[in-house]
């Protein structure tokens, strides 16, 4: 017999499809907001918006909902259907067919470098802030006004911007490096109208959180002590959880100014309400030595600048599927997100 969803074979006896993990036996559609499609564990944050994204898979993309692969298979509003994205490939990049043509060309390029990307989690779950860097990247590469965008969004001189990568770090041994895998969400390289060349290394976030893992190497520490970019031992306080990955993000920052540019910065993009998240960089921010190299920037914030610009069309678009929760109030008669944070 074959999966009702992928079509794929499904031996005899067998309950899951062994590709998408959706039940063999046909099964009545869930709405949107159905509960069953819900995860239990999220925090009020997440859960909010992994339900809008749910809601925007079924209204804007009129797509089915796909399936965990854990210890159970169960369905969640959040993720695609492999059948929907088999025949869309577009379907989590706003259904725009240039932003997968970069995506399509990126891709091979970071497997090629050796970099962490998880293929479906790109391609297939609405709530990652993956997806999000690469079509905010698409988008930017696209723009004729970038080098005002970016002038704009970071406060820096660009008088030309260089290139824009998603999934990046520098072409260099890793020994040169961090000696490890850590690479930025999206970066920016650009000339300043002195001819000077920066970069922004971008982390961005939507609602997940940053990891929780505690790495500590004997690189990082002398990354940090003889970078400049550091207060004395700031390694003590940066190696904890809540902020070692931002720690990490910062060193990379710090050794690509090092070997390829004049200036770099790192800059952190997250939601206004996130604020987990910022405390988390105002954390990283109190041991810098020049606080100027870190930029919090919210999505709200670069959205409505970006409103202004030559991909404004892009920009009502990421607002609808990732930011406005209105669709959320008049469907179940809730109240929006309160923000409980203000980032520039």
């Amino acid at each position: 017999m074959d999966c009702a969803r992928c079509k794929a074979t499904v031996e005899s006896g067998s309950r899951f499809c062994g590709f998408c993990g959706a039940p063999a036996a046909v099964e009545a559609r869930l709405n949107w907001d159905d509960p069953k499609l819900a995860v239990a564990s999220d925090p009020p944050l997440r859960r909010t918006y992994r339900l809008l994204q749910s809601w925007y898979r079924e209204h804007v993309l009129g797509a089915d909902y796909g399936y965990t692969h854990g210890k159970t298979t169960r369905p969640v509003g959040s993720l695609l259907a492999p059948d929907a994205v088999a025949s869309d490939r577009a379907l989590n990049f706003f259904d725009d067919r240039s932003i997968l043509d970069y995506v399509d060309h990126r891709l091979p390029e970071v497997q090629a470098e050796s970099g962490t990307l998880e293929e479906h989690r790109l391609r297939h779950n609405m709530l990652s802030s993956m997806p999000m860097a690469f079509s905010f990247v698409a988008a930017l590469r696209q723009a004729e006004d970038r080098a005002r965008i970016v002038s704009q969004l970071f406060g820096v001189d660009c008088a030309e911007v260089i290139e824009v990568f998603a999934e990046w770090t520098p072409n260099r041994p890793s020994a040169e490096l961090l000696n490890d895998r850590t690479a930025f969400d999206a970066t920016i390289l650009y000339r300043s109208s002195t001819g000077t060349t920066g970069l922004i290394g971008i982390e961005t976030k939507y609602t997940e959180p940053l990891s929780q893992r505690k790495y500590l190497k004997d690189r990082y520490v002398q990354v940090t002590n003889d970078c400049g970019w550091f207060r004395p031992s700031a390694e003590t306080a940066l190696v904890a959880s809540k902020t070692n990955q931002l720690w990490r993000n910062a060193m990379l920052a710090a050794v690509s100014e090092r070997l390829i540019v004049d200036e770099a910065r790192l800059a952190i993009i997250g939601l206004d309400q996130d604020a987990s998240l910022w405390k988390s960089a105002d954390a990283l921010t109190a041991q810098m030595a020049k606080p100027e190299r870190i930029l919090s920037r919210t999505w709200e914030s670069v959205i409505e600048s970006l409103s202004s610009s030559s991909i404004a069309s892009f920009a009502a678009l990421f607002n609808g599927r990732y930011l406005d929760t209105s669709p959320l109030d008049r469907a179940q008669g809730g109240s929006a997100v309160a923000s409980v944070d203000s980032r520039c």
